[in-house]
């Protein structure tokens, strides 16, 4: 059975999820998957990421770095692994399981999980350096990511509109620690957190055309459908207007940032930039009341 399921899961996901056949021989009551995660994390916290090596875990722990090995078969599922144990946060119990009803405040949910996000980044410096490679599919990201679309459920959209929200305010947090990263001197972080800012609202931009499509093949919903339809495709629209204008002057900002026009002190162009997309947030939780809900 756990050979089936690493031959469909890569390895880091499978033993994230527990299910990856652990190893019959060898040091296995002193050492573990958590301990190397730990071990590694603390490295990073301290040192950052390019402190993390195998042979340095397995000195850290009094082994031979061979018997890393049965555990983990790559650096790469070490990353893997810390990028998903560094967001086991805290998550609020769902209200509606515990009794208390659908009467929620979402903005309050909304804001406690962006600033969640953002405190994972500002206590594990090195997160933004591990690159993303795919879909989040380990059980701590995919926690999160259902903690964000849950605040949402009371309110009427589409998964679809759901997952272009979340995408929308992951943006305004990465590209918030892209903003302290540059502040502190670290302009690789910063680069690579503006640049995860411009995928997310690309994203965004892709979700708000397979709305437009959704809307027109299969709710029969056009400019000439009435004060509601010419109305939703204005706004929402002209919203997505202002989310490409938005991603241009980023993506200028960030061409600049790679040439180092910015330091920390003198970035102004990057704040004004960053104030118009936050701006951008703003405007889409309003048309939650106009559009979507109203």
């Amino acid at each position: 059975m756990a050979d089936d399921v690493e031959d469909v899961l890569p390895r880091a996901v499978a033993l994230s999820w527990g299910v990856a056949e652990r190893p019959q021989r060898g040091p296995k009551r002193e050492l573990s998957v958590e301990r190397i995660v730990d071990t590694a994390i603390e490295l990073a916290d301290a040192e950052g990421l390019g402190a993390v090596s195998m042979s340095r875990i397995a000195g850290e722990l009094g082994f031979t770095t061979m018997s890393l090995y049965r555990y983990v078969t790559s650096k790469d599922d070490v990353l893997a692994l810390m990028q998903d144990a560094v967001c086991a946060v805290p998550i609020p119990p769902d209200e509606t399981l515990a009794g208390g009803g659908d009467d929620h405040d979402w903005r309050e949910g909304l804001r406690q999980w962006s600033m969640a996000t953002i405190d994972v980044m500002r206590e594990h410096p090195w997160f933004p350096d591990i690159p993303i490679s795919g879909i989040p599919l380990m059980p701590n990201n995919l926690a999160v990511l259902d903690w964000g679309l849950r605040e949402m459920r009371t309110l009427p959209l589409t998964d679809a509109e759901k997952m272009s929200t979340a995408l929308l305010l992951s943006s305004g947090a990465t590209l918030t620690v892209s903003h302290h990263a540059l502040r502190e001197n670290h302009r690789k972080k910063a680069i690579v957190w503006l640049a995860a800012t411009l995928v997310l609202g690309v994203c965004f931009l892709f979700l708000q055309g397979f709305e437009y499509f959704h809307a027109y093949n299969e709710l029969n919903l056009t400019l000439a459908s009435g004060v509601y339809g010419s109305t939703f495709f204005l706004l929402t629209g002209f919203h997505g207007f202002h989310v490409f204008l938005g991603g241009t002057m980023l993506a200028v900002v960030l061409v600049r940032m790679i040439r180092g026009h910015f330091t920390a002190d003198h970035h102004f162009a990057f704040e004004g930039a960053a104030w118009y997309w936050h701006f951008v947030d703003v405007v889409w939780l309003g048309l939650y009341v106009v559009v979507y809900w109203l």
